[in-house]
């Protein structure tokens, strides 16, 4: 039991959850196992920008008998910042699951794409995930306004969502459908067509228009 939650009873004596095998032993979740986790989805954005409510946002996790938690977290788009910020995401991922390991957190791979991930060096894994020999280098921006760069982004972020203890994945409209095939395949929990909150335009949530337009900023600034 962890220390923040001695007061809260054993996850599997819930009254949601007993008499239910909830084991996660393989990967996806499929049938009864599948329908038993989403019988039990709470949508709660847990971590934002300030980490001080966390804790206090498990509490109500724990105590609901939730077993997804549904857009843990959902950034609306994503750049080098987001790096720092799942460093601390994994020690509170980490401790639910030291209380619950069943517990399984969703991510939101956004479609939207900062300039920031210039910063951004490329994870070996993601070349490897879909098939392509690793390179040492940093995101490219410019390069968005190809399937190849931009498929490496989703790839790269999904991974690492994965390795900040996510094991769910919502995709939002505008990520290829190759990638949210590929990670299909071994994650338990797989959702498609979130658009995020203040979503204005198709043009706006275009990976492709906005690293277009960015080339094209950046020419007349030259």
């Amino acid at each position: 039991m962890n220390l923040l939650f001695t007061e809260l009873p054993s996850p599997k004596m819930h009254p949601a959850n007993i008499g239910h095998d909830l084991t996660r032993d393989a990967f996806p979740l499929t049938g009864l196992k599948k329908t038993q986790y989403l019988d039990r989805v709470l949508d709660l954005e847990i971590f934002r920008d300030d980490f001080r409510h966390v804790p206090a946002e498990l509490r109500t996790v724990f105590l609901t008998g939730a077993k997804v938690v549904k857009n843990a977290i959902a950034p609306a788009t994503m750049g080098d910042w987001d790096d720092q910020r799942l460093e601390f995401v994994k020690f509170y991922t980490d401790l639910a699951h030291s209380l619950d390991p069943e517990l399984i957190f969703d991510a939101v791979v956004s479609a939207d794409i900062h300039p920031t991930v210039e910063y951004i060096s490329v994870s070996p894994l993601a070349f490897e995930k879909l098939g392509r020999t690793p390179e040492k280098r940093k995101f490219c921006f410019a390069a968005m306004n190809t399937s190849e760069e931009r498929e490496l982004w989703y790839v790269h972020r999904a991974l690492q969502f994965k390795a900040a203890g996510f094991d769910s994945l919502t995709f939002e409209s505008g990520v290829p459908q190759k990638v949210i095939d590929l990670f299909a395949e071994d994650t338990p929990l797989v959702f498609t067509s979130r658009t995020h909150p203040g979503a204005k335009s198709p043009s706006e949530e275009d990976p492709v228009a906005i690293a277009e337009a960015w080339i094209t900023q950046k020419q007349l600034e030259g």
